[in-house]
């Protein structure tokens, strides 16, 4: 491989794993989300409407969670195969 397409390979490298970064952050925040309102949806305390948007607020964060979790492991995947091409492992 060439200096050049190592070159490209790592610069590549670098910005999959900033999106990867970005989508984990991302997934980190709807998991919270989710958490906290599962909670008021379980807290009897809470009313009856309240408790159902909740649920569907979670429902929705949890949808949100697992597509920023695929995301950063297709990110994670092209880093890993960018990293393969500098270190001429593939």
């Amino acid at each position: 491989m060439s200096l050049e397409s190592k070159t490209e390979a790592a610069g590549e490298w670098v910005e999959n794993k900033v999106k990867q970064g970005e989508h984990a952050i991302k997934q980190t925040y709807h998991e919270a989300a989710r958490k906290v309102n599962t909670e008021v949806a379980k807290d009897s305390n809470v009313p009856a409407t309240d408790r159902i948007k909740a649920a569907g607020t979670a429902i929705s964060e949890g949808v949100q969670e697992l597509t920023e979790g695929g995301k950063k492991k297709i990110y994670e995947s092209k880093a890993e195969a960018n990293k393969e091409q500098v270190l001429g492992t593939n």
